[in-house]
């Protein structure tokens, strides 16, 4: 009996052995073990986490920034500059355009030049503006085929002023009418005349010596012209379609010294 008690001990304490180390109970701590160390890497990846969410606000505060820079910048950039099509610029005033109903077009102390735009005189004496429209010369007196020269003083402002000038050359009752100009201009200005019959065509004639030929915007008018001083008579010209030789003379002055108020004068005469 004895050795039966002993067998049974025997049996329940190999029973207590194996149930206090189960394989699977210890796999579970190995386990766990492991989750621990999941657990720190898990850790350690939260880090990152946080780093990256740093890095995200960073980021978006460096776009925020330069969302600010950019307002900023658009915010104080220059204002539209404003189109010159619709600015207040007067007629008749400085760097404008010539008023043509007014008269003078421009207005105290300026001229208007060839290009239609007011500008300041460079010649304060002179008397004769406006004279730049072809269409609108300053009068001389007329004159007959026996009259004497008639002297004409005048002044060109500048580079870009242009005078006109128109005399008539009545019909003569004896002979026919011989218009002449005796230029005195300074070197570089150019002189032109044009000739227009009072009924009739335009008038057939040859340029003198020392001019060349050149029309007028009147009419296509044929005229003769030349640079520096000249003296030059049409001694024989026909109007088509007419029997009178009454005419009208052109003259055009132009191309002063630059920056410069020049004196000039022509003799005319028929």
């Amino acid at each position: 009996m004895t050795l039966r008690v002993l067998l049974i001990a025997t049996s329940l304490g190999l029973v207590g052995c194996a149930g206090g180390n189960d394989p699977a109970e210890s796999g579970t701590d190995i386990g766990s073990g492991g989750t621990t160390g999941d657990s720190e890497n898990t850790t350690d990846s939260t880090n990152p986490s946080t780093t990256s969410s740093s890095s995200t606000t960073t980021t978006s505060t460096t776009t925020e920034s330069s969302t600010t820079d950019a307002e900023s910048s658009s915010s104080t950039g220059s204002a539209p500059s404003t189109d010159s099509s619709t600015g207040t610029c007067a007629l008749s005033t400085e760097g404008c355009g010539c008023d043509p109903a007014a008269d003078p077009e421009c207005g105290d102390g300026l001229i208007c030049n060839a290009d239609e735009i007011c500008e300041v005189a460079l010649c304060a004496e002179k008397k004769d503006e406006p004279n730049g429209d072809p269409f609108e010369p300053f009068a001389l007196m007329d004159l007959e085929d026996d009259d004497d020269p008639v002297l004409y003083e005048s002044q060109l402002s500048g580079e870009s002023d242009v005078d006109w000038f128109r005399y008539g050359c009545n019909d003569p009752l004896l002979g026919s009418s011989e218009p002449n100009l005796d230029v005195a201009v300074p070197e570089g200005t150019r002189a032109c005349f044009f000739l227009d019959c009072v009924q009739g065509g335009n008038p057939f004639f040859y340029c003198p010596e020392g001019t060349e030929a050149e029309n007028a915007p009147i009419d296509n008018l044929p005229g003769c012209c030349a640079t520096g001083p000249f003296t030059a008579e049409v001694a024989s010209f026909m109007c088509p379609d007419s029997s009178e030789d009454a005419l009208e003379v052109y003259v055009r002055i132009e191309d002063g010294p630059t920056d410069a108020c020049s004196d000039y004068s022509f003799s005319y005469g028929c």
